[in-house]
């Protein structure tokens, strides 16, 4: 089974700045890099996948894993509006596709990771005050860590999660239930 996992590059400018600060161009590349380069991407993989054999008629042809966010999603929080909403359409995206390509029997899923400790968010989990912020934030009461969201890449590649497409799996250390309590 092949299966294709989208993951944001990176944009440092534009998409952590606060709403009136965020230039066009700043705008139209975290457009680019986040949703644009998805969508164009899964289209090339997709045409690929189309021509994968089925071992059977329980078996997918191949899985597209994009990357969201709780943050585009889920929670609202200052300064990311322009990365919010790139987010929030690549789920959107995701269920699209789900839909558009089940019948070929390509599934289409995404994982909506909360603080995870990347190169992104270093600067966050370097800072003492920061950090601890967003560690009361996770029913958890920490950080989660890249093979935890490999974990469930892994999963939603493999032939266990034959029968789930067009979710969004939240990998965010119960950050979003707090929310909701609050």
């Amino acid at each position: 089974m092949q299966f294709f996992t989208t993951c944001s590059k990176h944009v440092e400018f534009g998409h952590f700045n606060n709403f009136e600060n965020v230039s066009r161009e700043d705008y139209d590349k975290t457009l680019e890099v986040n949703l644009k380069g998805h969508f164009f991407l899964s289209q090339k993989v997709a045409e690929i996948m189309k021509k994968n054999p089925l071992k059977n008629k329980y078996s997918s042809r191949g899985s597209i894993i994009n990357m969201t966010s709780v943050t585009g999603c889920h929670v609202g929080e200052d300064g990311v509006s322009s990365y919010a909403i790139t987010k929030a359409g690549l789920s959107a995206l995701t269920k699209s596709l789900a839909t558009e390509l089940g019948h070929y029997k390509i599934r289409v899923n995404s994982i909506s990771p909360g603080s995870i400790v990347t190169p992104i968010n270093f600067r966050d989990y370097r800072d003492k005050e920061r950090r601890k912020k967003i560690e009361e934030r996770s029913s958890l009461g920490r950080w989660g860590f890249p093979r935890e969201i490999a974990n469930v890449a892994l999963f939603l590649a493999s032939d266990l999660s034959s029968y789930i497409s067009g979710s969004e799996i939240v990998v965010d250390g119960g950050t979003i239930s707090k929310f909701q309590l609050e």
